[in-house]
């Protein structure tokens, strides 16, 4: 969904991630796989690349920067748009 922090902040989008509740182990597993994908979002800064602006681990959430054009899946394979040198590298 989309989100923004504070009444000037950037617009985001939020990932909520669905998991069992209590002591099942799928639970922990989920939170593990979340906690490395985190370390691996934040080694990786260039503007470029779409930011990871928040986490929240109760509930498991991920919020990143917010593209006003859509996902680059959607781009690429739904919308099948032809993007030129330049909207590549922008």
């Amino acid at each position: 969904f989309l989100a923004q922090f504070e009444k000037d902040g950037p617009r985001c989008t939020v990932k909520k991630f669905r998991v069992g509740g209590g002591n099942n182990p799928k639970t922990a597993e989920l939170q593990a796989q979340l906690g490395k994908a985190v370390e691996t979002l934040r080694q990786y800064q260039h503007e470029a690349l779409v930011q990871m602006v928040a986490v929240c681990l109760d509930p498991p959430a991920i919020a990143m920067e917010y593209c006003d054009h859509g996902t680059l899946f959607d781009i690429l394979h739904i919308e099948k748009r032809d993007l030129s040198t330049a909207a590549k590298l922008s």
